[in-house]
C-alpha cells in the first residue's frame, strides 16, 4: 500500500490497506496509509476519518497530523486544520511540512502577518520548497511588496522553469510596478 501510494496508484493502495486492516483492524499505520489513498481518490471526508482513526490508535504521528491538516483545509475546516498543524509542531517544532500546513490553514483567516511568519519559518526549515516560496510570494504581492515577491517567483522558476503559476504571478508583479 505504501508503494502504491508513492506511485499514485490510489485504487490499489486503498485495496491493500483494506486487506491489511481486515487482518489487523487496529493497525494505526494501515489507517494512515488508507487515509492517504482515500485522499488521492478524492474521498476527503473518508480520508479524514481514516487519519483520525490512526491518531486514536497511536497518537503522536506528526506526519498523520500534517496530512489531516491538509485534508481539513480541503474541506474548508481551517480552524481545525490549524489546530492539527500546531499539534504537530508541539511534537516536532522544526518540521517544515507542519509549519507550511499552519500557514495554509491561516490563509483562510486573512491574518497575513501570521501566515507570512509561518511560511518564512517553513522556508528556513526547507529552503528549496517551491510551494512555500509561491505562497510567501503571494503574501508579499497581496501586501504590495512586489520586489520581494519577484525574488521568490524568480527563484521558483529557477528550480522549475515550467511553473506557470510563478511565471503568471511574476508578470503581475512587474505589471504592478509599471514594468511592462
Amino acid at each position: 500500500a505504501i508503494i502504491y501510494n508513492k506511485n499514485g496508484h490510489w485504487v490499489e493502495a486503498e485495496a491493500s490497506s483494506r486487506r491489511s486492516l481486515q487482518i489487523c483492524p487496529n493497525d494505526a499505520e494501515a489507517w494512515g496509509i488508507l487515509g492517504e489513498a482515500l485522499a488521492g481518490l478524492g474521498q476527503i471526508s473518508d480520508a479524514v476519518k481514516a487519519c483520525k482513526r490512526s491518531i486514536t490508535l497511536k497518537p503522536g504521528n506528526v506526519m498523520i497530523y500534517c496530512n489531516l491538516s491538509s485534508l481539513l483545509v480541503a474541506l474548508d475546516r481551517f480552524k481545525e486544520a490549524e489546530e492539527w498543524s500546531r499539534s504537530a509542531l508541539k511534537l516536532q517544532p522544526n518540521l517544515a511540512k507542519a509549519m507550511h500546513g499552519l500557514g495554509v490553514a491561516q490563509s483562510a483567516s486573512g491574518k497575513l502577518d501570521e501566515e507570512e511568519a509561518s511560511f518564512k519559518k517553513a522556508l528556513k526549515l526547507e529552503p528549496r520548497n517551491s510551494q512555500t516560496m509561491i505562497n510567501l510570494a503571494s503574501i508579499y504581492s497581496a501586501k504590495l511588496k512586489y520586489n520581494r515577491a519577484i525574488l521568490l517567483f524568480e527563484k521558483v522558476i529557477e528550480f522549475d522553469p515550467k511553473s506557470t503559476k510563478s511565471i503568471f504571478n511574476l508578470g503581475i508583479c512587474y505589471s504592478e510596478l509599471g514594468e511592462m
